[in-house]
């Protein structure tokens, strides 16, 4: 009886580790890309500055720990948009591509 009942537990288990993998991985899909849009061409879009809440994407961290941050410092290309950015995060200041930072655009206006 004791290990039908573990049965039922590992069952249970794995089948809410499933739906949790299904939901992150719609979520990244499908809503992850409408808080960060690609008009890049037809519209020009604020750039990330200094006191801006962001998230720090980065493939080799777990599902759903991308760590947030604080943008310390940005570095302007040539044609003065960001091209680079400085973070803190909890732990530590890091050095990220752009692409590779995701604008918490509802927290703008909060923090400024």
């Amino acid at each position: 009886m004791c290990s039908s009942k573990a049965d039922g537990y590992r069952r249970s288990w794995r089948k809410t580790q499933h739906l949790a993998d299904v939901f992150l991985d719609r979520w990244l899909k499908e809503c992850l890309r409408l808080l960060q849009s690609k008009a890049k061409w037809y519209e020009s879009l604020p750039n990330v500055k200094v006191g801006d809440l962001v998230l720090i994407k980065d493939e080799n961290t777990k599902r759903g720990s991308w760590p947030k941050g604080v943008v310390e410092s940005v570095v302007p290309g040539n044609d003065g948009l960001v091209r680079r950015a400085r973070i803190r995060t909890a732990h530590c200041s890091v050095d990220r591509d752009i692409c590779k930072v995701c604008l918490l655009e509802g927290v703008r206006d909060t923090l400024n």
